[in-house]
C-alpha cells in the first residue's frame, strides 16, 4: 500500500463500527462511572455532555464532556476505554492541587482560530459566562493560535488567564517557557514518506506543535521541491511536501481536506509554507 494509502486507511478505511449511544446517553454513562471513582462528590448531570459536581468543601465546578464524546464517536467500539480514560483524566484534573501546576509540564498547543469562537458560542449557548473559562492563547497566524497545557500522565490542561496570573509568569516569556518544554518532552520524532510527499509524527499529540521548533525547519534536514508546505488538518496529522511539487501539493490539499472535514479532532485544511522563519498561510 502507498504512503498516502496508508494515511487513509488509516483515518477512513476502518470497519464499520457499533452505532453510537446518544449524547444523554454517554453523559449518563459517564456519570455513572465518575460516581463510583469520586465517591466523595456529587455527581449532577445538567444537560447532555455537560456536569455539575459538588465537592465536600462546597465548592462547585463544571465539567463538559464534548471531547470525550468526540472520541467515543470515533471509536463506539471502545465504549468503556474511553469512558474509563476521560474520567481517570478528569479525577486527575480534581485531585491536582489548585495552584500547583507544574511548569516544567506547560506545553504549547496549536489549534485553528475558530477554535476560540466555537468554544465561546458554546458556552454562552448553555447560558455560561465564557470569560470565566477564557484560555491563555497567543495567535500565530491569520489561521491558527497557540494555546497552553499542562501535560500531565493522564490529561491535557489548558490553562487559562487566571492560572497564568497566578504562575506568575511574564506573558511575553510563556510561549518560550512552553516551547522549551516541549523540547524536552518530545518522544522520538520521526518522518516517512515516498515522491516527495512525508509525514512526521510525535506520539500523536504534539504533531501540530512541531511547527513552532524552529530548529526542525531551518537545520535543512528536510529535503522538498521548493520550499517547505505542511498541512495539521487533524491532530496527529502533520504531512509536508515542497512548494514546487505539483503533484505533492494535490495530493497533500486532497488529504488535508477530506480529514478535516471527515477525522475527530479536526484542525484546519489550509496548507502553510516556512517562510522567513515561521508558517504562513500558503497561497498558490
Amino acid at each position: 500500500m502507498s504512503f498516502l494509502g496508508r494515511i487513509t486507511s488509516k483515518w477512513f478505511g476502518k470497519t464499520p463500527a457499533p452505532q453510537p449511544i446518544s449524547a444523554g446517553e454517554f453523559t449518563e454513562a459517564f456519570a455513572h462511572i465518575l460516581r463510583e471513582k469520586l465517591p466523595d462528590v456529587r455527581v449532577r448531570i445538567s444537560g447532555p455532555l455537560e456536569l455539575k459536581l459538588a465537592h465536600k468543601d462546597g465548592a462547585d465546578e463544571t465539567t463538559f464532556l464534548e471531547n470525550a464524546f468526540t472520541e467515543y464517536r470515533a471509536n463506539p467500539d471502545l465504549q468503556n476505554e474511553v469512558l474509563e480514560k476521560f474520567a481517570t483524566a478528569l479525577r486527575e484534573t480534581i485531585d491536582h492541587p489548585k495552584g500547583q501546576i507544574d511548569r516544567t509540564r506547560i506545553v504549547p498547543v496549536i489549534k485553528d482560530a475558530a477554535y476560540l469562537t466555537e468554544v465561546r458560542s458554546a458556552l454562552e449557548a448553555r447560558g455560561h459566562d465564557a470569560a470565566k473559562f477564557s484560555q491563555a492563547h497567543d495567535p500565530y497566524n491569520s489561521e491558527l493560535v497557540v494555546l497552553y497545557a499542562e501535560d500531565t500522565p493522564n490529561n491535557m490542561r489548558y490553562l487559562t488567564d487566571d492560572d497564568v496570573t497566578e504562575l506568575d509568569i511574564e506573558r511575553n516569556d510563556l510561549q518560550q517557557l512552553a516551547i522549551e518544554n516541549l523540547r524536552r518532552l518530545l518522544p522520538d520524532v520521526q518522518m516517512t514518506g515516498d515522491k516527495g510527499v512525508f509525514l512526521m509524527q510525535a506520539g500523536g499529540d504534539y504533531e501540530a506543535s512541531l511547527l513552532l521548533i524552529d530548529s526542525i525547519w531551518s537545520s535543512g534536514q528536510i529535503e522538498v521541491d521548493g520550499e517547505i508546505v505542511v498541512a495539521i488538518p487533524a491532530r496527529g496529522i502533520l504531512i509536508i511536501t515542497g512548494s514546487q511539487n505539483r503533484s505533492g501539493l494535490r495530493k497533500v490539499r486532497e488529504l488535508a481536506a477530506k480529514t478535516a472535514a471527515e477525522a475527530s479532532y479536526r484542525l484546519t485544511s489550509q496548507l502553510f509554507v516556512f517562510r522567513g522563519g515561521r508558517f504562513e498561510l500558503f497561497i498558490s
